[in-house]
């Protein structure tokens, strides 16, 4: 029994990432929850149902969870009341799959939560609940995550699991794509079933893609569009002009983005670095990615990739190791950069990030070599912002260009973007 269970923990787990995506971190949300079956005195045992039901608050008692496990009919329609929250419309046609993803990113460098019932019990006797003793089970902690392997979820009217590797010339993996891309153009332009689609369909579907994709994201896209129209219907996206002009004008619309952005300047920069309020973690965490963009000539949504062991203290300073991170960092910086701790205009680029690194310890975030170098902030009741045990999110890391330009209230601070404080034609 116990190799049952170390074989089925070694093949079936999973991480539940810690981190902000969006907004958003899972693994806080469940800890949440654990906490709160745990406050309602149910059952921890490793081997009881990890989904409860609930009781409704009433006037003389609150909403509480309850010992019995969640029904199987309440479970299949979670993707129904989640998209008739959402306001989604259709929202009846949300499956038992409607929340699987077609591909999961790897999350070995995110924290996780991991639930040993042991070490959880001894952290919580003072709370008076008492537990049934249990067989202890060994655990293997997992490293990275494994995608999922589920089943393209095919239209009905169009049988695409008889368009093989075989009789395609392309590996297994390549044709997933296709096919994958076919099916969520079906979607997203409304082709109905037995139906062969337009002109008009798949501009439709370009068109939205090419919102916020590349434009060589978006010849992707087309080239896997191409295949499965000559797959399917044995015609080919080149009928139709009108489509390479929409790729063409991404192009000039690519070019054009370019062409505006903005970036600071070294006069700039220093006055952020002496203005901003080392005190403010916002402000702080602000200062610290804006040196390393500008020390190691890498881009803000670069700095992601920088861990704890991308900085090493020496007697002058920090020796930033960038090298894994962008060849452009290779041609005009090097892989290495010293970040001095000696004053220059009023700045010391090292005693900043001293002070950054006292207020991880101060708000106790648990850092070792492999963790994220830039870490996100979080209000707290009564004691403001403090820095968490998550990595800044992307979408907020992007935008501190734009803060910084607000802040020193510069014209046009959106055009501030990934390279703003990446120095052209400048030796560091």
């Amino acid at each position: 029994m116990q190799v049952y269970r170390l074989i089925h923990q070694l093949f079936f787990s999973f991480i539940i990432p810690q981190g902000d995506d969006d907004g958003v971190c899972y693994a806080s949300i469940m800890k949440t929850f654990l906490c709160t079956l745990e406050n309602d005195e149910l059952d921890m045992h490793p081997d009881v149902p990890l989904f409860r039901q609930g009781r409704s608050k009433t006037a003389s008692s609150p909403s509480t969870f309850m010992k019995q496990p969640v029904g199987k009919n309440y479970l299949i329609n979670v993707g129904k009341d989640v998209a008739s929250f959402l306001k989604l419309p259709d929202h009846s046609e949300y499956s038992t799959k409607s929340f699987l993803v077609e591909e999961v990113a790897p999350v070995s460098s995110m924290a996780s939560v991991t639930y040993d019932y042991e070490t959880h019990m001894k952290q919580h006797d003072n709370l008076g609940i008492k537990q049934e003793p249990v067989e202890p089970i060994e655990t293997m902690e997992a490293t990275t995550s494994q995608p999922l392997n589920n089943p393209l979820d095919e239209d009905d009217d169009m049988d695409l699991g008889n368009i093989t590797s075989a009789c395609t010339g392309v590996n297994e993996q390549t044709l997933r794509k296709y096919k994958r891309t076919w099916i969520e153009f079906k979607r997203i332009a409304n082709v109905k079933k037995d139906t062969e689609p337009t002109k008009e369909d798949f501009a439709t579907y370009l068109t939205i893609k090419g919102e916020g994709n590349s434009h060589g994201t978006l010849v992707t896209i087309y080239s896997h569009l191409n295949k499965m129209y000559k797959l399917i219907f044995k015609k080919q996206l080149s009928d139709y002009p009108e489509l390479n002009k929409l790729l063409d004008s991404h192009i000039d619309a690519d070019a054009n983005a370019k062409k505006t952005s903005k970036r600071f300047t070294r006069q700039q920069l220093f006055q952020f670095l002496r203005d901003a309020d080392d005190s403010n973690p916002q402000m702080l965490i602000r200062k610290v990615a804006a040196i390393m963009s500008f020390s190691g000539g890498i881009s803000l949504q670069e700095c992601r990739k920088l861990t704890m062991d991308s900085l090493k203290p020496c007697d002058n300073g920090y020796i930033l190791k960038c090298e894994n991170i962008m060849q452009r960092a290779h041609l005009h910086y090097g892989p290495t950069k010293l970040i001095p701790r000696y004053y220059e205009d009023g700045v010391s680029f090292a005693r900043i990030l001293d002070i950054y690194f006292e207020s991880l310890t101060v708000d106790k975030v648990k850092t070792h070599g492999a963790s994220p170098l830039i870490y996100s902030t979080r209000s707290f009741k009564n004691k403001g912002f403090q820095f968490c045990d998550s990595a800044m999110g992307k979408n907020t890391l992007i935008g501190l260009g734009k803060d910084i330009a607000a802040f020193l209230k510069l014209d046009e601070p959106e055009l501030y973007t990934g390279l703003c404080f990446v120095q052209k034609n400048s030796k560091m």
